[in-house]
């Protein structure tokens, strides 16, 4: 992310507050280049002017994520895939979240959603097998 793509952005803003595409991708880019929390302020304005819309509940999972804030971020990814059931990204980042914080049914649960509506997704294969082995792991220390 360049400098004068977010100084585009800037002057974007300025001239129209409400130009809301570009408060979204502004907060992206602040997000991509390490300012978490401003992106975070722009993406729950965001979310006051458009509460149904599921990308900005996704985004906002995401940077809390970076934020290491794993069960805030499951929160918010709850609500993004119940506004939109069969994103498979959304699944596939709540499940993670899932898994820090220490919820394997339900991440298990959400990969194999996954791995039925792309049947492809390597990573979700990947995750499994992760599960599985700790699910192993952990009935025999029991």
């Amino acid at each position: 992310m360049d400098d004068e793509y977010i100084k585009q952005l800037q002057e974007r803003l300025q001239k129209n507050p409400k130009d809301y595409d570009a408060m979204e991708l502004y907060a992206i880019a602040l997000s991509d280049i390490g300012e978490n929390e401003e992106a975070l302020k722009n993406f729950m304005y965001l979310k006051g002017v458009f509460p149904s819309n599921a990308k900005i509940y996704y985004n906002i999972g995401i940077i809390l994520e970076k934020l290491k804030h794993n069960e805030e971020a499951a929160a918010f990814y709850e609500k993004a895939l119940s506004l939109s059931k069969n994103d498979t990204d959304i699944m596939y980042n709540l499940a993670n979240s899932y898994i820090k914080t220490g919820n394997l049914d339900e991440a298990e649960k959400l990969f194999l959603k996954v791995i039925e509506i792309d049947k492809e997704d390597e990573n979700s294969f990947f995750h499994l097998g992760e599960i599985y082995s700790r699910k192993k792991k952990s009935r025999r220390s029991c």
